[in-house]
């Protein structure tokens, strides 16, 4: 695994599948489970009708409340009271940071959307089998045809027009005969940021206590807590 810090991918997500990961957490976190898998970040994607990956589930005919059903089974046969310090699954960063790659080389991006990340896994032949072990109908998923056809798969999700937790975006050319750095360009106003705090922080939330959550290298990361 690259030395890439967790929260610097983390932040590359759309603010809806981020949303999806803080509730994995949560549930990571208070079952006592080893590490975040990818597995209980897709359980909260299937939940939520605005992801790319509800849409991409429709599109190949698949029963989302069926993959939902197996990715609860999955979850449920992970060992817990493991840790009160979950990290995550290099794997998991791994898959995001290759999907990081397939959304700025293939289609000019600058966020992780869900879509990028199934891309990502279905292009390796060890995340691939990991990713259809969890429901049988993930089978029927088509990495070619996501590839070619994104936009009218999942064009009108919300990730498609969600910004990044970083709030990072396209930036203008700076104008004939201007000095300095170039700027963004204009886009409305910016989505509150989701952060993980580090520890060593010493200003608490405004919202609640945080819970921890520490890379696969060991590096700790922290969240907010609250209710899914």
């Amino acid at each position: 695994m690259s030395d890439i810090l967790v929260e610097t991918v983390a932040n590359k997500l759309t603010t809806v599948s981020y949303e999806c990961l803080e509730r994995a957490m949560r549930l990571t976190k208070s079952s006592g489970h080893r590490n975040l898998e990818i597995l209980q970040w897709l359980y909260y994607l299937a939940r939520d009708e605005n992801t790319d990956f509800v849409h991409v589930l429709r599109h190949f005919g698949i029963d989302v409340a069926e993959v939902h059903t197996d990715l609860q089974k999955a979850i449920s046969e992970l060992k817990i009271n493991q840790t009160e310090l979950p990290s995550m699954a290099a794997p998991f960063q791994e898959a995001l940071e290759r999907a990081w790659f397939e959304g700025t080389l293939r289609y000019g991006d600058y966020k992780i959307r869900s879509a990028y990340v199934l891309i990502a896994m279905l292009g390796e032949r060890t995340t691939a089998r990991q990713l259809r072990s969890y429901s049988s109908a993930l089978d029927k998923l088509n990495r070619d045809i996501i590839v070619r056809d994104l936009d009218k798969i999942a064009g009108t999700s919300g990730e498609a027009g969600a910004r990044p937790v970083d709030g990072s975006g396209p930036k203008a050319a700076a104008p004939a005969g201007a000095k300095g750095e170039v700027r963004r360009q204009p886009s409305g106003a910016a989505p509150a940021r989701m952060r993980w705090p580090s520890s060593r922080s010493t200003s608490p939330p405004a919202q609640g206590p945080r819970s921890s959550i520490r890379s696969s290298a060991g590096t700790t990361k922290s969240a907010r807590s609250s209710t899914s």
